[in-house]
């Protein structure tokens, strides 16, 4: 099993959505966080379920969400067993 940490932008994108749906859905919350981190754990047993993003050597891991998506940038590391969760933002959300 791959041990997972975020960086310090991932934490902060990660609060940012969870203040923007704090606002526009109080009661979807709860949901939404579990959905996001129930797929974050599975990358701890599925390092490479995330495509490699065509910016760089990083992976992208789609979460579907409703209509939507939450996007996770990771870097996976395998010879040290390691993930790290680099950003994440909502599928209409521009870029990283």
């Amino acid at each position: 099993m791959n041990s997972i940490s975020y960086s310090q932008k991932a934490l902060d994108d990660l609060y940012r959505l969870m203040d923007f749906m704090e606002t526009v859905s109080p009661q979807t919350l709860p949901k939404m966080m579990n959905t996001i981190q129930t797929a974050i754990d599975q990358l701890a047993y599925m390092p490479e379920m995330g495509r490699v993003s065509e910016f760089s050597q990083l992976r992208q891991l789609t979460i579907p969400f409703g209509r939507n998506a939450y996007f996770v940038l990771y870097d996976y590391q395998e010879s040290h067993q390691h993930i790290d969760i680099v950003a994440m933002r909502h599928s209409r959300e521009l870029g990283w």
